[in-house]
């Protein structure tokens, strides 16, 4: 018996539309698992930036009371003081016992958002926002770290000649740092509460 033509077309209309469904319900999947990373994402960001907000609790003020403490020994050093500037900056009354920071601020969460493309469907303001914090906290705060340590273990400092002049670069870095953290610490702030829903 033959089968009439509407027949094949009703067949045709129904594969058709049964792709095209398969075709829509994958990329409602795909759509969804991107909006639960993206979400996850933006949840591990802030409580990285919540961690890196407590681990510098304090640090800024301290860091300038470092500078400020240095810079008072260094005016007190007389030229025939026989201590090495390391001996004068160890016995500053406002040290630590770790001088610069206990454990340094982490970028794993945003390393792993970018590597993994979530940034790129973050909006435009809050991935500049987090960009420019990280950056900040990498290029600019970390490399001071750095540059303080290098001040500290210089062969100068461990010599009992031209003190001042020789703290005198560890005072204004610590100055430097101090104003740096303070700048990050608001950017910080600014992003948590931004990733939190507090614009």
């Amino acid at each position: 018996m033959k089968k009439p033509i509407s027949y094949f077309l009703g067949e045709g209309l129904l594969i058709v539309f049964s792709i095209l469904l398969a075709l829509g319900v994958n990329e409602w999947r795909v759509r969804s698992g991107e909006a639960a990373d993206e979400r996850k994402a933006i949840a591990d960001i802030s409580a990285e930036l919540i961690e890196n907000r407590e681990l510098l609790e304090g640090i800024p003020a301290y860091h300038r009371d470092v500078s400020d403490a240095l810079s008072v020994a260094i005016e007190d050093v007389a030229p025939d003081d026989p201590r090495t500037p390391m001996e004068i900056f160890s016995e500053l009354d406002v040290l630590r016992g770790s001088i610069i920071i206990d454990r340094l601020p982490q970028s794993v969460s945003w390393q792993l958002a970018k590597d993994r493309g979530i940034v790129g469907r973050f909006d435009y303001a809050t991935a500049k926002a987090l960009a420019t914090t990280y950056d900040h906290q990498q290029a600019s705060v970390f490399d001071l770290y750095e540059r303080v340590s290098e001040l500290m273990i210089r062969p100068e400092m461990f010599v009992a000649e031209n003190q001042a002049s020789t703290l005198q670069p560890l005072a204004v870095a610590f100055s430097e740092l101090a104003s740096r953290e303070q700048l990050l610490v608001k950017m910080q702030d600014k992003n948590i509460a931004a990733l939190n829903g507090d614009r």
